[in-house]
């Protein structure tokens, strides 16, 4: 089954990503680490271990810069959410499971960050963000006019 991949133009995969790729033929979809080479190493690095505390306890920690979906699993899902603006990812990856999907968190495929734009307007801003929206549309209380507008997420901000 053919594999789509989700990720961010300013990542670099790791050299071994796509070997590594083979050895969870058995899922419907995955998510890996995204780390950094430079700088926020250590944010990255508790945001890695986020993922994984909430995969163990059966909540998929879905990031866009590292999501793999077999394409049947995608269209038989539905696809993306295209009336969000930003956490589709994640979205996308609680509604496969939820429809049965093996999804999986595979912390051996990484991709590593080049661009900290957001991160350098503040950690916590970020964070706080991707927390409050997930926790909104996870439990269904997203406002519908929230669904599209990103809260900022995407404003302008220098290299």
């Amino acid at each position: 089954a053919a594999w789509l991949l989700f990720t961010d133009a300013d990542v670099i995969f790791a050299p071994d990503y796509f070997e590594r790729l083979a050895a969870y033929h058995s899922y419907d979809a995955l998510y890996g680490l995204k780390l950094s080479t430079g700088e926020f190493k250590r944010y990255y690095h508790l945001i890695g271990w986020g993922q994984g505390v909430s995969h163990a306890l059966g909540l998929p920690a879905v990031s866009g810069s590292n999501f793999l979906v077999k394409a049947g699993a995608f269209f038989a899902s539905g696809g993306f959410d295209l009336e969000l603006a930003c956490n589709e990812d994640s979205e996308l990856g609680w509604r496969l499971k939820r429809r049965g999907f093996r999804v999986g968190f595979a912390p051996e495929l990484i991709v590593y960050a080049r661009d900290h734009r957001r991160l350098r307007q503040g950690m916590a801003r970020k964070t706080l963000h991707s927390l409050v929206r997930c926790t909104l549309l996870y439990f269904n209380m997203m406002p519908a006019a929230g669904r599209s507008r990103d809260w900022g997420y995407w404003a302008a901000s220098s290299p």
